[in-house]
């Protein structure tokens, strides 16, 4: 079934019941049985055979993968994207987005959410139709960090048929972390300032004070 926001979605019958994570994904993020055609007319009609990874681990958790947004060729850009559409419209707690160059982010503030990438080779790539090996990795969008938590801690694990997995060990995001005794510290980039006009400068140096 099709809607404005997902390109498939699963009988309500295959679904689970109860409070479960709900996740949204796009369409190449391999699904056992779901269309699996990337945004691409190439791969039009194909059907993945088997769950990607971090699928499988969301499931085996006990997550609930809403359906496939719409999305962009391949994953590049955000045009036709609907990821965070699915979140803000409360038919996804989170949704995975494919970041290459900054999707996943722009796509989370666009629409006023959290968007996370995580760093290349701290999560598997194993069942993802990516397009650029060397920078793709699954991003996170969603209305809180509380989520985006939750979904790192169950698919930020080793997965041995993925070469280009980080050797040391990874990051553990099932430890919450407080700020009660001590302030954070937060890094500014420099330079960014130059190309902001006027009244996105000001908004700018008033949030940075």
């Amino acid at each position: 079934m099709t809607s404005s926001v997902f390109s498939f979605t699963p009988s309500p019958s295959d679904q689970p019941v109860g409070d479960a994570l709900q996740v949204a994904v796009q369409p190449n993020m391999s699904c056992r049985g779901w269309p699996a055609d990337a945004g691409a007319n190439a791969l039009k009609n194909y059907t993945a055979l088997e769950d990607a990874f971090v699928i499988a681990q969301l499931k085996q958790a006990g997550a609930v993968i809403a359906g496939t947004t719409c999305m962009s060729e391949l994953g590049l850009g955000l045009v036709n994207d609907t990821g965070s559409r699915a979140v803000t419209k409360g038919l996804a707690d989170a949704a995975l987005i494919t970041d290459y160059l900054g999707e996943a982010r722009a796509s989370a503030a666009l629409a006023g959410l959290f968007g996370f990438k995580p760093s290349w080779g701290s999560v598997s790539r194993t069942g993802l139709a990516g397009l650029v090996p060397s920078m793709e990795t699954w991003g996170i969008t969603a209305r809180s960090m509380s989520e985006i938590r939750a979904v790192m801690s169950v698919i930020c694990v080793p997965d041995d048929q993925d070469f280009s997995m980080r050797p040391e060990p990874l990051p553990n995001f099932t430890v919450s972390r407080s700020f009660q005794d001590q302030a954070p510290v937060i890094g500014v980039a420099d330079g960014y300032e130059q190309h902001l006009n006027p009244k996105q400068a000001f908004a700018w140096e008033t949030a940075l004070s």
